[in-house]
C-alpha cells in the first residue's frame, strides 16, 4: 500500500501573538484608568450638592435659634439689637451651634429721588457703645459654615421694634 503525501494548504496561524496580547492589555488598562477617573469625579461631584444642602439646613437652624432669642429680647428692651449682636458675635459661647458670622448695623435712608437705601453705620462694638439705636436701625446677621466667610450662607435682618 502506497501512501500519498498530498500537501495541505497552509492554514493561517490561529491565536494571538504575545505582542498582540500585551498591546491589547495595555490599551484596556489605559481605558480602564480613564473610566475610573471619570467615575470618581462623578461620584465626588454628586456628593457636593448634598453636603451644601446639609450646610444650609444647619445654618437655617442656627438662624431660627437667633430669631427666637430676638423675639424674647425685644419685649421691653431698648438695646435688644446690641445684646443680640454681641451674643451672635461669640459663636463658641452663644449656644446656637457652629457657624461664622458677619454682623453689620444698617440704617435705612430715603434718597432725594424717593428710593430707600441701606447704609452701613458700623459694627457691633461701634454701634452699641456710641450710637443710639432707633426705629430706622437694622441689624444684618449673615451666617456661614464654621471657619469660612464664603460658600453657603443665610442672612436675616432685625429691627428695633417701634414703641
Amino acid at each position: 500500500m502506497k501512501t500519498c503525501n498530498i500537501p495541505h494548504p497552509s492554514l493561517p496561524h490561529q491565536g494571538f501573538t504575545l505582542l498582540e496580547v500585551v498591546v491589547s492589555l495595555l490599551i484596556l488598562a489605559i481605558m480602564g484608568a480613564m473610566l475610573a477617573n471619570f467615575g470618581i469625579k462623578i461620584m465626588i461631584g454628586s456628593v457636593e450638592p448634598a453636603m451644601q444642602t446639609q450646610e444650609i439646613y444647619n445654618l437655617q437652624q442656627v438662624m431660627e435659634n437667633i430669631t427666637i432669642d430676638y423675639n424674647r429680647l425685644i419685649i421691653g428692651e431698648s438695646q435688644a439689637l446690641c445684646r443680640l449682636a454681641d451674643k451672635v458675635s461669640h459663636p463658641e459661647a452663644s449656644g446656637y451651634g457652629l457657624y461664622s458670622a458677619r454682623i453689620r448695623f444698617l440704617k435705612a435712608i430715603e434718597r432725594s429721588d424717593g428710593v430707600s437705601q441701606f447704609v452701613e453705620t458700623g459694627t457691633t462694638s461701634q454701634n452699641c457703645s456710641s450710637a443710639s439705636l432707633n426705629e430706622s436701625s437694622i441689624l444684618e446677621i449673615t451666617l456661614f459654615s464654621p471657619g469660612t466667610t464664603k460658600g453657603a450662607s443665610v442672612s436675616s435682618l432685625f429691627t428695633v421694634p417701634s414703641s
